[in-house]
């Protein structure tokens, strides 16, 4: 009788010469090779790497995006009322005076606006060629001419006015500012043209540019002095948690344009008057307003740090993403 010979062949695994096509076993499970393959990082660690990623993305975003945006809209508006304070300087020099507020009927009612006067001075246009001074500024003929210098009147940081006919910029009417009934002229103007308002920006939704309508002095010294943040000005820098009011441009009569922020009543008063002799010092025209925390945020971000956080304690107890292997037993040899 033949001996069998016991070897092992290069799997490692032993057999009986003579009886190779007997599986082979050891210790009841069957070897596999020893080759392994790149134990990949815990899901642990993957997971968190990805939240921090995604936080530090959406907080850069944020805080340095909505700034840059507003900044531009600032520039972008302060141009469209500097062309405004060119157009008002030139009809005064044509003139020698302001335009009037207004442009009243027989009747005492207002139908056009001092935007449309100044209108052949601000850009080469046939706007002020075709319109019609004998029907009021919302007539059959007139109401279609609004698109044409719609662009000047508006400021693109208001996203409710982008591509309609409303107006950002008004004048601040009254017998004490630089908008009496008839006009007035720089020699007026005794507190100095870089200290007396021309024009005020505001976030208005419902007045035509074309619309013989402003505001009251009463109306100007409440938005410069307001502390609600809407209120204090149409431009706000908004980080994820915060919004603070900027403040809103102005035109002053000697052609500039500011930014003011929110200043005390009594500052307010003396921008807007054009002949009171309160001069109003520039370093009080210094943002008062605090940061306002952004409540609906604060609850968007719990809850996602909510959603976020809720499968932790499984990635925790088990890193590799990995289930038990339960082998069977093999079955019995032939």
């Amino acid at each position: 009788m033949a001996k069998l010979a016991c070897c092992r062949d290069a799997t490692g695994c032993s057999s009986f010469a003579g009886r190779s096509d007997e599986p082979c076993y050891t210790a009841g499970v069957q070897e596999r090779s020893e080759t392994k393959p790149a134990t990949p990082a815990p899901i642990r660690f993957r997971l968190v790497r990805l939240i921090y990623v995604t936080a530090a993305f959406g907080i850069s975003l944020g805080t340095f995006g909505v700034w840059g945006l507003l900044t531009g809209t600032i520039l972008v508006g302060a141009c469209n009322l500097k062309q405004i304070a060119i157009a008002l300087h030139n009809y005064h020099d044509a003139f020698k005076r302001f335009p009037p507020p207004v442009i009243a009927d027989e009747n005492g009612r207002p139908v056009h606006s001092w935007r449309v006067l100044i209108s052949p001075f601000i850009e080469s246009s046939p706007f002020y060629d075709t319109y019609d001074f004998n029907e009021p500024w919302d007539g059959q003929n007139n109401s279609k001419l609004a698109p044409q210098l719609s662009r000047v009147y508006g400021c693109p940081s208001h996203g409710t006015n982008r591509g309609t006919s409303h107006t950002n910029y008004v004048a601040v009417v009254g017998p004490k500012t630089a908008w009496p009934d008839d006009g007035s002229r720089f020699g007026t103007l005794l507190d100095g043209a870089s200290l007396t308002t021309l024009v005020l920006e505001i976030d208005s939704r419902d007045i035509h540019w074309m619309e013989p309508r402003d505001i009251s002095y009463a109306e100007a010294v409440k938005l410069l002095s307001s502390s609600n943040v809407r209120a204090t000005g149409p431009h706000r820098h908004e980080t994820f948690f915060y919004t603070r009011s900027v403040g809103r441009n102005a035109a002053f009569a000697d052609g500039s344009v500011k930014l003011i922020p929110r200043i005390s009543p009594d500052v307010a008063g003396a921008v807007v008057v054009r002949d009171d002799g309160a001069l109003p010092n520039h370093f009080e025209l210094v943002s008062r307003d605090e940061p306002r925390l952004r409540i609906d945020n604060c609850l968007r971000l719990a809850v996602f740090v909510l959603i976020a956080l809720w499968p932790l304690p499984w990635v925790w107890n088990n890193p590799h993403g990995t289930t038990p292997t339960i082998l069977a037993e093999p079955s019995q040899a032939q």
